[in-house]
């Protein structure tokens, strides 16, 4: 299983007591599939994402998702790829 945090709900700065984040929150009831890309390439669909929490005390309100089914999707070379870029993307914001 990994874990991921994602950015914002909307364009806006939400809090916890806001009517959208409120419904983002219904997660049993909602499926939640992300698409991913690198800049220039197609969407990979990189499969179902369970909640696992939010954190209201930071704005924009922060989420965290269990993404299902890593280990099948690892062995995909357009998800690796994508792996591999957000490495490199994550290692050059901490070499500045």
């Amino acid at each position: 299983m990994i874990y991921m945090c994602g950015g914002e709900v909307e364009e806006e700065r939400q809090d916890d007591k806001g009517d959208v984040v409120k419904d983002v929150i219904k997660f049993e009831e909602t499926t939640v599939c992300l698409f991913c890309r690198e800049k220039g390439k197609g969407y990979v669909y990189c499969g179902l994402l369970d909640y696992v929490a939010h954190d209201p005390s930071r704005l924009p309100i922060r989420f965290i998702w269990s993404l299902n089914n890593y280990r099948l999707l690892s062995e995909r070379e357009e998800f690796s790829s994508l792996i591999k870029a957000a490495n490199q993307l994550n290692a050059d914001r901490l070499a500045k």
